[in-house]
């Protein structure tokens, strides 16, 4: 069962971060400010993509989240390096992508 202190980390730290560094790495990219518009809009593709993360990698998930929920957040990272490296990646990716994407439209 997820802890409460798992479920913030989860469905809110982790979708929080992904859709900054996604908007940060577009916005590098373009050469303009943060836009709000676009990290909203990220923030509920995170939220939907770790939501449904538990049905496609159940294992990795209940390792991290369930299994692991009385240790602490810098404690997980340090033991689940991967998982944290993976989702940073992923989503630095994203927001390359998209950046570029919207750089050759104009």
């Amino acid at each position: 069962m997820l802890t409460f202190k798992s479920r913030l980390i989860a469905f809110v730290l982790m979708p929080i971060w992904a859709a900054f560094i996604t908007s940060l790495a577009e916005s590098l990219i373009k050469r303009t400010l943060l836009n709000i518009d676009t990290m909203i809009t990220i923030f509920i593709l995170a939220l939907i993509v770790y939501v449904c993360y538990p049905f496609f990698s159940e294992e990795k998930f209940e390792a991290i989240f369930v299994s692991d929920a009385h240790i602490s957040f810098v404690c997980k990272i340090r033991r689940h390096k991967s998982f944290f490296i993976e989702q940073t990646l992923l989503w630095l990716f994203v927001g390359a992508w998209t950046g570029i994407e919207a750089f050759i439209q104009f």
